[in-house]
């Protein structure tokens, strides 16, 4: 959630996003309004997760992340990049990775599986290869602007989600994409596609199903916990104010992503539940508005103020 009390404009959005990054930005308003910025390149000279035993094997290069702000409310970074094997046993001049922006090299004998299978163990080691640390430094720096009034409609707690791309198997072409949820706030995403050199589609997939999967959470977190007080009441209304028209599966669609999508819907049936949700909020937004119409003299303990 972006720490601001209103949605910022399109415009404000821009400048807002390429203040950090020193670079102009994308914008579009249809069919929702959405601004990303270029992605820019960190260097990375870490462990890899080769699988889940604990193995590790050297990665060396740069990772690239961008940052977007979608409807003027939720922010999100995603930093990413390709694993391929290294053609040497030691470290290249930084040269040689420059001009491999978005690739990491890793320094030893890897399979695809498992370490897609060791970048989601929620175990991993300090020293190895975290997108997720370079993505909320992206996210900070947004957030920490000068411009925004840090203070959001509503309190949501941010998500993770770790996505990764392998190739597919064409004797199985059904399993195309794995979505678990893994604790209470990250969830893991993985992939498959015959082409490796032709993902961009699936990359703004992964943002579409973070974002849409962070209004469930937020969502669900608020009817799981139910109260009684008048804050409560107005953290509803927010919700449905700032949040409900932000639902927009696969709003940038492509024939892969709309198909993926479609699993998605049957199961577990992204829309059908938040559309259950909504409606929950709106009844119960209903409801507690008529009690306090009919009971005006009542407080929300259901007695009487003194005087009465």
């Amino acid at each position: 959630m972006l720490a601001h009390s209103t949605p910022v404009t399109p415009t404000g959005a821009a400048e807002l996003l390429a203040l950090p990054c020193g670079r102009a930005v994308r914008t579009w308003t249809r069919p929702i309004a959405r601004t990303v910025t270029p992605a820019t390149a960190t260097g990375v000279d870490c462990g890899l997760p080769a699988d889940t035993t604990g193995k590790r094997v050297r990665g060396i290069g740069s990772m690239l992340a961008h940052t977007a702000l979608t409807g003027g409310r939720v922010l999100q970074a995603n930093a990413f990049a390709r694993v391929t094997s290294a053609t040497t046993d030691h470290r290249l001049p930084w040269s040689h990775y420059l001009s491999h922006s978005g690739t990491v090299e890793a320094v030893g004998r890897i399979r695809a599986t498992s370490l897609a299978e060791g970048f989601f163990d929620a175990g991993r080691t300090p020293d190895t290869l975290d997108p997720g640390g370079i993505a909320g430094h992206r996210l900070a720096a947004v957030q920490q602007s000068p411009d925004l009034d840090r203070r959001p409609p509503l309190k949501a707690a941010r998500t993770s989600l770790r996505w990764a791309i392998v190739r597919g198997n064409p004797e199985n072409p059904d399993r195309q994409a794995e979505f678990t949820v893994s604790g209470t706030h990250t969830r893991t995403l993985l992939l498959r596609a015959e082409d490796l050199d032709d993902v961009a589609d699936l990359l703004v997939f992964s943002e579409d199903i973070a974002r849409h999967d962070w209004l469930l959470t937020v969502l669900g977190n608020l009817l799981d916990h139910p109260h009684e007080s008048p804050a409560y009441s107005h953290r509803l209304r927010m919700a449905a104010e700032h949040l409900a028209h932000l639902w927009m599966p696969a709003s940038v669609p492509t024939p892969r992503t709309a198909e993926l999508w479609d699993g998605f819907e049957r199961v577990p049936g992204f829309t059908r539940q938040w559309s259950t949700m909504e409606a929950r909020v709106r009844r119960t937004i209903a409801a507690r508005t008529a009690s306090m119409l009919e009971h005006p003299g009542r407080t929300r303990s259901g007695h009487r103020p003194p005087g009465a």
